[in-house]
């Protein structure tokens, strides 16, 4: 069995691409600004709750998603978002 950081990891990585084809052709290729609320819905519906067995509210995740990727950036992290990610995500649920 995976590690659970990066079951996470496999999961945000799976959201990024279900995204991209979702601003693609949804969105007519146009930025979804509010990508954040999209991928938190998305990683709740395919099970994270089970992966960090904890709860989560929507707005919540969306918020932290936002705020994660501000972060990320402004450590210019050498990770990827989603491994950075899903290690902020093991540690805030721990």
């Amino acid at each position: 069995m995976q590690p659970i950081t990066e079951q996470v990891e496999s999961l945000l990585i799976q959201a990024e691409q279900a995204h991209g084809q979702y601003e693609q052709t949804i969105l007519n290729g146009v930025y979804d600004q509010d990508w954040s609320t999209w991928y938190a819905n998305y990683v709740i519906e395919q099970g994270i709750e089970e992966i960090l067995n904890r709860p989560f509210a929507g707005e919540r995740l969306s918020q932290f998603l936002s705020q994660n990727y501000k972060q990320y950036k402004a450590e210019q992290s050498q990770k990827t978002w989603a491994a950075y990610t899903a290690q902020k995500l093991v540690e805030a649920s721990a």
